[in-house]
């Protein structure tokens, strides 16, 4: 392989996936679809890339992962897990927020698109993470990937989104589509909820940021919570 070499980790979600990118072209990844298994197999699953790919940790020119929003628990998992990789190894970490990643991923790779909207190019992205009850996060973007809505948590009723719905079509993927499928029913609207971030989905970001230089300060970067953190009662604890 040769320089460029970055590694990716993505634990936005349920699953736990790493991959390494050369130069920004996918060169191998692993994933783990155990739900909530991101602090037992992160490690692991990096190393086994790492050596399966016959490199060694000094070989990496940065590590990029995924900053959210998303899972609380698992952007915590992910981060420290980068930041503590950056610095034992003194190379730059990166972060690429996730819903630009899963835009990436969505557009990147045309296989995903579903058939009704394949080829359209009037079509908008609007990447979804549930967000529990009736809320997601979400942003939209352009037919050129570009930002035309900032990240926000937004509340999802009959009438989300129709601004945008009445003028163009909009396909909604993500952990949060199946819950808009349900309630949005508009003519414009197109659903991927089987759509999953991956680290791969990291690599155009991760590039485009390694090549400008830009690059997280470790000692006070943040994962995008978007949210505080609301800890909840057990129900078999709520009678105590």
């Amino acid at each position: 392989m040769s320089d460029g070499i970055i590694l990716h980790i993505e634990t936005s979600a349920e699953i736990c996936s790493v991959a390494l990118g050369v130069n920004g072209i996918l060169a191998d990844d692993i994933l783990d679809e155990t739900p909530r298994s991101h602090a037992r197999v992160l490690t692991s699953l990096t190393e086994k890339l790492i050596t399966r790919n016959n490199l060694k940790m000094a070989s990496l020119k940065a590590v990029a992962v995924s900053s959210g929003p998303g899972s609380y628990t698992g952007l915590r998992i992910g981060v420290s897990a980068a930041k503590g990789l950056a610095y034992g190894l003194n190379i730059p970490l990166i972060a690429v927020p996730t819903c630009e990643a899963m835009v990436y991923g969505m557009t990147k790779y045309s296989d995903a698109l579903p058939p009704d909207v394949k080829g359209n190019r009037e079509l908008w992205f609007c990447p979804v993470i549930d967000a529990r009850r009736m809320e997601v996060y979400c942003a939209i973007y352009n037919k050129n990937t570009e930002q035309v809505m900032d990240v926000e948590a937004k509340v999802v009723n009959t009438g989300s989104f129709r601004e945008i719905l009445d003028k163009r079509p909009v396909l909604f993927f993500g952990s949060g589509a199946a819950k808009c499928l349900e309630i949005i029913k508009h003519k414009n609207a197109f659903f991927e909820p089987e759509f999953r971030p991956l680290a791969e989905h990291l690599l155009g970001g991760s590039w485009n940021r390694y090549q400008k230089r830009e690059f997280e300060d470790m000692a006070y970067f943040e994962p995008y919570y978007l949210k505080d953190f609301i800890p909840t009662v057990p129900r078999n604890r709520l009678a105590l």
